[in-house]
């Protein structure tokens, strides 16, 4: 089948029945579909690999396919997640972001309540930056099975506050 206003493919298909008619007029008829099948196998190697074709400089369309560079879809292993979103903060300090189907929440902080943020998510973490100064206001590890992801930053300068006041 041709798609609507494109002759030209059904004419292409058009052609490639008639040459594969005439190869098999020429061969002796087909006892049965097995028969059959390998005498279309036949004409298959023959038309793309022995063939040469002269709008492909006399080439045979089988080496001119392998020529090709191809292109191959990432597997789920190697695929990069990378994106920037525009966000505010809300009044209790969390911006929220979905990812794969679910919503997670993010602490940034309440002091940054109604800020203007971008949100920046790779394949392993989230980084929250406030839009107007450039400041980074909070850090999080991607935790999937988690809803509320902690400000990593934050809980560094606790832990360092905790370690002073010991002191």
């Amino acid at each position: 089948n041709g798609s609507p206003a494109h002759p030209q493919t059904q004419g292409k298909i058009e052609r490639f029945h008639r040459t594969l008619k005439i190869w098999l007029s020429k061969q002796r008829p087909a006892q049965n579909l097995r028969e059959l099948q390998m005498q279309l196998d036949t004409f298959h190697t023959i038309y793309n690999a022995q063939r040469p074709h002269k709008a492909l400089g006399m080439h045979t369309p089988k080496s001119c396919y392998e020529a090709t560079v191809k292109a191959e879809p990432k597997t789920a292993k190697n695929k990069e997640h990378f994106r920037i979103r525009h966000d505010v903060v809300d009044e209790f300090g969390k911006v929220t972001l979905r990812r794969a189907g679910k919503f997670h929440h993010l602490g940034v902080g309440r002091d940054n309540e109604f800020k203007r943020v971008l949100i920046v998510v790779d394949h392993y973490s989230v980084i929250v930056v406030e839009e107007k100064t450039g400041e980074i206001l909070s850090k999080h590890a991607i935790e999937p099975s988690r809803n509320y992801w902690s400000n990593t930053l934050l809980d560094k300068s606790v832990k360092q506050t905790r370690k002073r006041r010991k002191k």
